[in-house]
């Protein structure tokens, strides 16, 4: 992904079998134009990607469990 606003984008998930169930892990990492700017609207943006990815992994966990 690239354009104006965002210089480079990546995401991966995985759910993998452990011995007390099921690990799940998420990585996201957003590489932003502008310089020192683009660092410090990350920083802002990764505590709203840290939020909702928090409430993906409850929903994923209630779906697991149902």
């Amino acid at each position: 992904v690239s354009g104006s606003s965002v210089k480079s984008y990546q995401q991966s998930w995985s759910l993998d079998p452990i011995a007390s169930g099921t690990r799940f892990t998420f990585m996201e990492e957003v590489g932003l134009p502008f310089g020192v700017l683009g660092k410090l609207i990350g920083l802002i943006g990764q505590r709203m990607s840290e939020s909702t990815v928090n409430k993906m992994q409850h929903k994923l966990k209630a779906l697991v469990e149902a």
